[in-house]
Formats: C-alpha cells, sequence, structure tokens
C-alpha cells in the first residue's frame, strides 16, 4: 500500500519542527554573542510566522485536508481504526488562530 503525503496540509507542524532543530543546532554550535542570540531569535520568529501564513491559507481555502490516510477497505467494520489520521479543516484553523490571539491579548500587553 502506497500513501500519499499532502505536505499543504502538514505544512505549519512540519515548519516548526524542523525550525526547531534549526534553531537548536545553531544555539549549540555558534558562539554566545549578542548579535546571534538576535539572529536566532529573528529566524524563529520568521519561521513562525511561515506556519501561520500556512495556517492563514489553509483556513482560507476552507476544505478539509487528510493525509496519511487509511483507504476506506481497510478500516475495521467496527470502526475501531479512524479513516484518517491527520485531518485539518478550516474550523480546526479557526481555534488557532482564536486561541493565538487569546494568548497575545493576555500575554504579550
Amino acid at each position: 500500500m502506497i500513501q500519499t503525503i499532502d505536505y499543504f496540509a502538514i505544512a505549519p507542524p512540519l515548519i516548526v519542527a524542523l525550525l526547531a532543530g534549526l534553531v537548536l543546532l545553531l544555539d549549540a554550535f555558534l558562539p554566545h554573542t549578542a548579535k546571534v542570540r538576535t539572529a536566532l531569535g529573528l529566524v524563529s520568529l520568521a519561521g513562525l510566522l511561515a506556519a501561520l501564513a500556512f495556517v492563514v491559507a489553509q483556513a482560507a481555502a476552507g476544505t478539509t485536508l487528510q493525509t496519511f490516510c487509511v483507504p476506506a477497505d481497510l478500516v475495521s467494520s467496527g470502526g475501531a481504526a479512524p479513516a484518517r489520521s491527520w485531518s485539518t479543516t478550516s474550523r480546526s484553523s479557526s481555534q488557532v488562530w482564536r486561541w493565538s490571539r487569546a494568548w497575545w491579548s493576555c500575554c504579550c500587553r
């Protein structure tokens, strides 16, 4: 069985995970100066903004995105196995947006 991967669907967490690994490696091997700390902060901010851009694009599309899906004929008839492993909808994207706004209004004044 060959599964296709919809990279647009998994782009936000993939960007954040790869960015975290990159910043961790750079922080370990670069000298500890103020310029380096500022640069790492900017790299982190740029990556998070890129992930947020994908979330906004997914919300604007308004469709349900699925990847790592199990074909219907392989799902057990008892309903124990999920029909899909990763799914995102515009509703879940809007929930992330609301949580982000609430966090910013609470913590970043």
